[in-house]
């Protein structure tokens, strides 16, 4: 497989290059905006954007896709975890394209752009220059600067003041925007909710919005262009390209995170009434439960101070999930009062538990599935304080 990643690679860069020889474009070129459908795999959820041209009189009908990524990279998963990954624009034959959604059952929609032919040439001139190997690389931002923030700074850099761009009204928040767009997926808004901090709890600001591919596609529907001195539509017209008979659904997952964290609290609870009763400790269950929340408490500490994801920054699952939790594990199997261990789970628990009755006055806003999980946490903390007073 990676020799194929390898050739697949070679031929966009000989492509390129051999792109750079066709500098002009002729009057009758068109350049369009395509937007494509979400995809099953939780990375295609929320769409995708690219630029088509095409001239039948220089032969181009091309695709310009900001959305690729080389798997070939050195150390690829630690620099996607770090955020350091780049992410690059590559250019490939338009059929080739359409091929691979197709392929998928996922559609696409075509906004063919009333440009002038010198706005056309400025913008097939900005693109090629974006190819252009030295170029092509752009560190990926899922917010600020994905597929579709650069198509929309591409027109905005090579169109200048003859682009007027739509307002976009939205009371949405980050959070609330990509919720929608992950539908069934629980383990997935369950994952992005926890790993995500307060950056995202604050609403979009107008064409922020556009990080989201439709949006961009609905950007365009409403935005002028100043040609040949006359303020009109951008989009000339708009079609399905591809538009499947029947749509694919995204199936909800039997067990759904909020479905086994409620199982395991009340678990949890029946667990802690039967030592309470039969002078028990189920120091397995503690041990498997505080080592958990404690290598999750981790992660989180990883990727907000030592990633740049910008985003994962101040997140106040921490206030649930506590690093402490992985050396506590050592303190709990026995009956001796450690001294200040009974203190640390009440305290924890306390925390919880405010949490859990305060949770919307705090401005970040939690995946429903810590409620359950968040609760498992204070009853065993109790538990384990119970334990070490010996009541």
């Amino acid at each position: 497989m990676k020799i194929y990643i390898k050739l697949l690679i070679i031929f966009i860069l000989c492509f390129v290059y051999k792109l750079s020889f066709s500098q002009i474009i002729s009057e009758n070129a068109e350049i369009s905006l395509l937007t494509c459908a979400p995809g099953e795999p939780l990375y295609t959820a929320f769409g995708h954007n690219a630029i088509r041209i095409k001239d039948a009189k220089q032969k181009i009908d091309y695709v310009y896709n900001y959305g690729a990524f080389n798997f070939e990279t050195p150390n690829f998963y630690m620099k996607f975890a770090k955020g350091k990954l780049n992410y690059m624009m590559i250019v490939v034959p338009y059929k080739y394209f359409i091929y691979s959604y197709v392929e998928q059952n996922r559609w696409v929609i075509e906004q063919t752009l009333n440009l002038s032919t010198k706005q056309k040439q400025d913008i097939f001139d900005f693109l090629q220059n974006n190819a252009k190997p030295e170029n092509m690389y752009y560190k990926y931002d899922f917010f600020f600067d994905n597929c579709a923030t650069r198509i929309k700074d591409a027109f905005k850099y090579s169109l200048k003041e003859d682009i007027i761009f739509t307002k976009i009204d939205t009371v949405l928040t980050f959070r609330e925007a990509i919720s929608i767009y992950l539908g069934n997926r629980d383990w997935g808004r369950f994952g992005i909710n926890l790993a995500l901090g307060l950056p995202i709890d604050r609403n979009v600001v107008d064409e922020e919005i556009t990080f989201l591919p439709d949006y961009l596609m609905f950007l365009f529907d409403g935005s002028r262009i100043i040609k040949n001195g006359k303020e009109q539509p951008i989009v000339n017209e708009k079609k399905y390209i591809f538009k499947p008979k029947v749509a694919k659904k995204i199936h909800k997952s039997v067990i759904t995170p909020s479905i086994l964290f409620w199982t395991l609290f009340t678990v949890g609870l029946l667990l802690t009434g039967f030592e309470i009763w039969r002078k028990k400790h189920f120091a397995w269950f503690d041990n498997i439960l505080f080592l958990f929340s404690g290598i999750l408490s981790i992660i989180v500490l990883m990727l907000w101070f030592f990633t740049d994801h910008q985003t994962a920054s101040n997140n106040l699952n921490i206030l649930w999930l506590f690093p402490l939790n992985l050396p506590a594990i050592f303190f709990i199997s026995g009956r001796e009062n450690i001294g200040f261990i009974e203190k640390y789970f009440l305290a924890s628990a306390f925390l919880i538990l405010s949490i859990v009755s305060f949770k919307d006055f705090i401005p970040q806003k939690f995946d429903i599935a810590v409620i359950p999980f968040a609760l498992l946490i204070a009853t065993r903390s109790i538990a384990v304080f119970l334990r070490q007073l010996k009541i």
